[in-house]
């Protein structure tokens, strides 16, 4: 029998809405030794103490999982985080065909390794930008995140540096420049960090500015992808479908 569709808080929002306003928080006191005391039936209680201690541990930085099982997870330092729910975000991988393309030299996630203008390391004539490439990040460190606001700042530059070799200018090397990241958590709601580019300094936002924000930029990508009429109709589109889908089916 199927009952009604009740609007009720599901626990990963509820873990999702916790992280968001410990955000800054985390961000402020990160590398700092915390002391925390706690007292009363916590301490003569174990399930209380359980409880504490399973809600004090929200992350584990830099940690590298070994082996998952139906109770919890290893980690690569021979810890043991036991978990009722483990939901694994591996990242991405480029396609192995890659790999096969008369021999370009790839990483060990099948990207493409590209220099400052995005030639590959291998031939000069081939270009390579967004998922399928790994790029220094100048002055940075590490490499380019494959991110959508990556691909559409690689685009944008190398549209101006085929312009400018037809013309016989040279181009200087690719900049990315980080304008933070966004989250969306919920129909109402998102959670993220804009950086110095749009504001000067960082700054988190969360709650409906921040959906708002994911919602233009979204709607923003699907425009340069695909113009303004099929990017409008799409967005009218999913409104209606929204509007008459449940947020979540109880049975």
């Amino acid at each position: 029998m199927t009952g009604s569709m009740t609007r009720t808080k599901h626990p990963a929002e509820l873990t999702a809405a916790i992280l968001t306003e410990a955000l800054p928080y985390i961000q402020r006191f990160h590398g700092r030794t915390i002391v925390i005391k706690y007292g009363g039936n916590a301490m003569v209680d174990a399930r209380l103490k359980e409880s504490f201690a399973r809600d004090i541990v929200l992350l584990k930085v830099a940690e590298r999982v070994t082996e998952v099982r139906a109770e919890g997870v290893s980690t690569a330092s021979g810890q043991w985080i036991p978990a009722d729910l483990v939901v694994w975000a591996a990242g991405l991988k480029a396609p192995d065909l890659l790999t096969r393309l008369d021999g370009l030299e790839t990483n060990r996630i099948n990207q493409l390794v590209v220099d400052a203008q995005l030639r590959t390391s291998r031939d000069e004539r081939i270009y390579a930008l967004g998922d399928c490439a790994q790029c220094a990040w100048t002055g940075v460190g590490g490499f380019i995140p494959p991110r959508a606001q990556s691909a559409h700042q690689q685009a944008s530059y190398l549209l101006g540096l085929f312009r400018n070799q037809l013309r016989g200018k040279s181009t200087g090397p690719f900049v990315y420049r980080d304008f933070g990241s966004l989250v969306s958590i919920g129909r109402s709601s998102a959670v993220g960090n804009l950086m110095g580019g749009l504001m000067g300094g960082n700054m988190f936002i969360d709650g409906l500015i921040a959906k708002v924000m994911y919602t233009s930029l979204y709607q923003m990508h699907q425009f340069a992808l695909h113009g303004l009429v099929k990017t409008s109709l799409d967005f009218i589109a999913h409104q209606l479908r929204r509007a008459t889908e449940p947020h979540i089916k109880l049975h």
